[in-house]
């Protein structure tokens, strides 16, 4: 762990911590550090480095005995705006133009826009010096304002080429690019929107780099977000202390801290002072940010990752009305947890105001009983939607329904996820409704977000003991009368009465 010291530049001004926070770095770091060559090489460039960001190039680039990097991984995680940008462009300068074991480099950002900004900045680094750019393929008798063959800018390739053969290319973690990823050195800046498949993709093909070269992982972001697991797993790892092969440097203020606090914002902040006013953060950022944002985006505090409930106790108690009733026009869904001791059923409507209503309308033991009330709940209401999860243990029930002729909308499981997204988007937006149950309550407040890909989530337990069936109930009527809410209906010809165990 590192120790929080705040320290003066030249000039006497007050900047942020030039330490980290956290730290955890490999302890084979011999003496010799390739990491000079790349301060200097940054500063013939024009871009002097501030003592943390020198800090980090010398560690990044280590060196053990055996001539290789002392970390495989490096990670950088610091608040948007410190520059962490410059740490990359020192380290890709690096290992385009002086290291020898380096031919192939992988810049990725999650946005084609970041992928963009990065590749022209260092492009116009490198047409700015003569050295480097007499290097570039193509360029050898050149105006730094000519097109070259080494140089590509367009949206299919976004890459420099030297003559020697080595080349860094700038890509997207998108669609294939994102699965395909390889090199010497493979930056991943953006590493919170890092997903599973695309670490396990990479790894194998640097194993496979370790024994003929000297590869490396570079990590930058800022502090992780609730779909941040992937990011959060280098944390952990680091936190950890058993992995000898990663580096990992953390500003951030402590979670316990205030968002006014001062001295929080200097510790997590090591450009504060430099890069980022004091002024700009309290009239701009504190005023203009929600809490949860300010503290991930300036304090660089973590949001829970798998921890807390995906939807917040406050917005969804926000949002009773013991007095609303559903409409004519409704949905119901029907979920089975893994034990099958009990199912649920659910219903959504939309109100004459255009709000949601959802409501737990029967919860009993064992599923025998779920053909016979859905097929008088139909008869009952005509609902628009009878909605289940096809892949999901509801989905043994299809058999019994359809005998029973109940009418089923059946979901496939990314409908489902897609579904959890409505009806989060739903509470957040104050459009759904409910009237307080306890049984809806215990299961939102059981249930966080497990992320699926790139950006789907669905509902799972925070608990092993935590029931959330009511909670997937009522996504899936919503998603039925959402699909399905604005075909006309029968009339309401009876209610229901929930049944408790």
């Amino acid at each position: 762990m590192g120790v929080t010291r705040l320290m003066n530049l030249p000039g006497d001004v007050r900047c942020g911590s030039q330490t980290p926070r956290i730290a955890h770095i490999p302890q084979t770091i011999a003496d010799f550090s390739a990491g000079e060559d790349a301060i200097d090489l940054i500063a013939i460039a024009g871009k002097e480095l501030m003592p943390w960001q020198a800090s980090v190039v010398r560690n990044a680039l280590g060196i053990t005995q055996t001539g290789k990097y002392a970390a495989l991984e490096v990670a950088v995680n610091a608040p948007r705006q410190n520059g962490k940008n410059v740490i990359i462009e020192a380290i890709e300068l690096y290992n385009l133009f002086l290291n020898p074991d380096c031919k192939v480099i992988t810049h990725t950002a999650h946005l084609f826009s970041t992928a963009r900004k990065s590749f022209s900045e260092l492009e116009a680094i490198i047409r700015d010096n003569p050295w480097m750019f007499s290097r570039v393929a193509g360029a050898q008798g050149r105006s730094r304002f000519d097109d070259v063959r080494g140089i590509r800018t367009s949206s299919a390739e976004m890459s420099i080429k030297l003559a020697d053969g080595s080349k860094i290319t700038y890509v997207t973690r998108t669609g294939r690019q994102g699965r395909g990823l390889t090199g010497d050195l493979v930056v991943l800046d953006e590493a919170f929107d890092l997903d599973e498949d695309q670490i396990a993709s990479l790894m194998p093909t640097m194993a496979a780099r370790t024994m003929q070269g000297n590869p490396q992982i570079l990590y930058t972001s800022s502090a992780g977000m609730l779909s941040s697991a992937t990011w959060e797993r280098v944390r952990d790892r680091a936190l950890s202390g058993a992995d000898s092969a990663l580096m990992y440097v953390e500003w951030s203020a402590d979670d316990t801290a205030d968002s006014g606090d001062i001295e929080a914002w200097y510790q997590a902040n090591p450009s504060l002072g430099r890069f980022i006013s004091e002024d700009y953060i309290r009239n701009t950022e504190l005023v203009g940010m929600a809490d949860e944002q300010f503290r991930r985006e300036r304090l660089g505090i973590w949001a829970r990752v798998g921890d807390e409930a995906a939807i917040q106790v406050r917005d969804w108690a926000g949002l009773v009305d013991p007095d609303s009733e559903p409409s004519d026009t409704v949905a119901f869904a029907v979920d089975v947890p893994p034990t099958r001791d009990w199912a649920e059923i659910a219903v959504a409507s939309i109100r004459d105001d255009g709000r949601i209503h959802v409501e737990l309308v029967d919860r009993q033991v064992g599923t025998d009983w779920v053909a016979d009330r859905l097929a008088q709940l139909q008869e009952a209401w005509s609902p628009v939607a009878i909605v289940v999860e096809a892949g999901s243990a509801a989905g043994s029930l299809i058999g019994q329904l359809r005998r029973q002729r109940v009418r089923l909308l059946q979901v496939s499981a990314r409908e489902y996820f897609q579904a959890c997204g409505r009806f989060y988007d739903l509470v957040r937006q104050g459009v759904l409704v409910h009237i307080g149950q306890e049984e809806m309550d215990q299961a939102v407040s059981g249930a966080k977000m497990k992320f699926v890909g790139d950006s789907l989530f669905k509902w799972v337990r925070r608990e092993e003991l935590s029931n959330i069936s009511p909670l997937v109930a009522a996504t899936l009527a919503v998603a039925g009368i959402e699909q399905k809410g604005m075909k006309p209906v029968g009339a309401r010809r009876s209610g229901w009465k929930v049944v408790s165990l």
